[in-house]
């Protein structure tokens, strides 16, 4: 990046606030995601998939939770702020030169904002439509069903009324609901046996005891807001899958035998081949093509299966990834990613003002070809009030090397007040300073003209 975009983007992120939290926001999200999954690939060896799902539960909480440790540091007292890992800054007399309208940072604003509004859209009308399930192609419930449910629902100790419904060519047993839950049977069920019924009641309402849907929603919800992030929508699949193999355990971990229930799986698979609908995006459906191989062989690995019954210390785990997870986020909220600010070099230093400024010589043979242009230059004014002339640099320059030689020049003989500090003279660095090469007063007024209307628009 040279110099002349770096100041650009720093003018810009300077001058709106929402777009440097929005980049803040991303790399701290980035950097939260691959600390979640790399948690989850070196545990995954000793770990089941409750634990992987627990993992990036917690990943979810702490992505909804992150823009309030990030907007808000400055609420607390004490805090302190590491420095940012990218740093860029503008000096404010100078900007103005180089500056440029400003209508690409609300259209900038606007493609992050626009598609996370329609997402979210999506997700409220995603809602909407499952409270209107109960009244669609549902058929009359058996009473064995419902004795069925009720009896496994109390085993689990579920005290929230579940509604069990059976649905025409639904691709899959699904549940859904928080207040009062529905279990969703494909109508074939009635046909299955009751060892087949058994497991699939139970890996549902397993989803209902362990709150699987309500889960599901924040992590869409986390992502609409993160859709640029791509990581956000691999934790959102590997959450899916996750929620899935963490049932299969709960239902294997009553007693259930593993080749079994691995066999009821396959069987519910079979019954419902022939159903063309894909599953509402919002239910939990027990039956995933793509995952439902790997969740078979995982039942019936010896290996995999001490895992699974190994459910000791989940209470200790979750306490300390919440313990890990607040521990983040404190951090995440002192740590500015990306940080840009306008500065006046003279600012910090006493009475420090231009005494003498030379007016370059048009190079005769930038005239003679009617080139115009402009050149920045940087230099350090030592404490004398003079300038170095072995600091001065060319930081950029349109176009390039054609008035260079005569900005040096001038610059060399400019003079400033002895810059001090308390009364102490010291040297400033950095000092900048543009110069402006025009053939007529014509461009120079219309060059001016569009400075004062960018200046003007950046205010």
């Amino acid at each position: 990046m040279n110099f002349h975009s770096s100041t650009e983007l720093a003018r810009l992120l300077s001058s709106n606030t929402m777009l440097l939290t929005a980049l803040n926001l991303m790399f701290a999200s980035t950097l939260l995601l691959l600390l979640c999954f790399s948690l989850k690939a070196g545990s995954r060896s000793w770990t089941n998939s409750r634990t992987q799902h627990l993992i990036s539960v917690h990943a979810v909480l702490a992505l909804g939770i992150l823009p309030l440790f990030m907007l808000l540091p400055e609420a607390r007292s004490g805090s302190f702020v590491l420095p940012a890992m990218i740093s860029l800054e503008v000096y404010a007399s100078n900007s103005a030169a180089l500056a440029t309208p400003q209508n690409w940072e609300y259209w900038a604003v606007a493609l992050y904002v626009v598609p996370c509004l329609l997402l979210l859209g999506r997700l409220a009308i995603g809602l909407h439509v499952l409270r209107a399930v109960k009244t669609g192609h549902a058929q009359t419930t058996p009473d064995f069903l419902n004795d069925q449910t009720d009896r496994i629902r109390t085993k689990l100790f579920i005290r929230r009324e579940v509604d069990l419904q059976l649905i025409c060519a639904l691709p899959s047993p699904a549940s859904f609901g928080l207040i009062r839950p529905r279990v969703l049977l494909p109508a074939q069920a009635v046909d299955w046996s009751h060892e087949v019924l058994e497991d699939v009641l139970h890996h549902e309402l397993q989803h209902i005891r362990r709150l699987d849907w309500l889960t599901t929603v924040l992590a869409y919800a986390v992502v609409c807001v993160y859709w640029m992030n791509p990581l956000a929508w691999i934790l959102l699949r590997q959450l899916r899958e996750e929620t899935e193999a963490a049932c299969d355990e709960a239902v294997v971990c009553t007693g259930r035998d593993s080749s079994t229930y691995a066999s009821s799986l396959l069987n519910v698979a079979r019954s419902c081949r022939d159903a063309r609908r894909k599953p509402h995006a919002l239910l939990q459906p027990m039956l995933d093509r793509s995952t439902l191989q790997s969740r078979i062989v995982q039942l019936l690995e010896e290996d995999a299966m001490k895992k699974i019954r190994n459910t000791g210390g989940f209470r200790r785990t979750t306490a300390l990834l919440s313990i890990g997870t607040l521990t983040l986020l404190t951090g995440f909220s002192s740590l500015q990613m990306v940080s840009a600010q306008t500065s006046d070099a003279r600012a910090k230093y006493d009475d420090f003002r231009p005494l003498v400024s030379v007016e370059p010589q048009y190079p005769t043979q930038a005239a003679n070809e009617g080139i115009e242009g402009w050149v920045q230059v940087s230099f350090t004014v030592n404490s004398a009030g003079e300038v170095d002339a072995d600091s001065i640099e060319i930081v950029d320059a349109e176009p390039a090397d054609i008035f260079n030689r005569s900005a040096r020049a001038a610059t060399a003989q400019f003079r400033f007040t002895p810059p001090t500090v308390d009364g102490r003279a010291v040297s400033v660095p950095g000092v900048q300073y543009v110069f402006r090469y025009f053939m007529t007063e014509e461009s120079e007024n219309k060059w001016n003209e569009e400075q004062n209307l960018r200046k003007q628009q950046s205010q």
